[in-house]
């Protein structure tokens, strides 16, 4: 019988939250073109004073800038957030995962009701869990899959001097 169970595994994940960080640039142009002339509208005293704002080339210039400067925002996140994903699939799918097993010591939870950072090392090796995208484990989703002492198995790479969890299993107690 298998002594581990998988807690978490970057294949299994729908990730939709890490692609929710794009929507924000559609939100800020929403709000810039859809409710702002809404409230230039409200305020104008006339139809005749509402058209002479929105028809001066200032404004326009502003919309068209605005507009411009959101879309090519939200590509630039969008296509950001889908190379990282992809990267880390190749890296999950590839034979360079560092494997470590051990138990949990040093274990500093994220304070309850709260969010942050949440750290441990496993046999030397330094982990260290944010709410932050990454596509690897995360204190957000998994938060209290792990405790002092539990015996773990991570699959993991190095990520610019941090260990980015790709899959994580502790010990099954059945």
């Amino acid at each position: 019988m298998e002594q581990f169970k998988v807690v978490y595994d970057f294949s299994t994940e729908l990730h939709l939250d890490d692609f929710l960080i794009c929507l924000v640039p559609l939100g800020f142009l929403f709000i810039g073109q859809i409710l702002v002339p809404m409230g230039i509208r409200n305020f104008a005293p006339t139809d005749e004073a509402y058209r002479k704002v929105m028809a001066t080339k200032l404004t326009r210039a502003i919309f068209v800038s605005h507009r411009f400067l959101l879309w090519l925002l939200f590509l630039v996140i969008t296509a950001t957030t889908i190379y990282h994903y992809i990267r880390t699939q190749n890296i999950y799918h590839s034979n360079s995962l560092l494997t470590v097993q051990g138990r949990v010591d040093n274990f500093l939870p994220v304070p309850e009701g709260t969010r942050g950072t949440e750290s441990f090392a496993v046999n030397g090796v330094y982990f260290k869990s944010t709410d932050q995208s990454n596509f690897g484990y995360n204190t957000t989703s998994w938060g209290a899959a792990i405790h002092e002492g539990l015996l773990v198995r991570i699959r993991y790479y190095e990520d610019d001097g941090k260990n980015v969890i790709l899959k994580m299993e502790t010990e099954r107690r059945d």
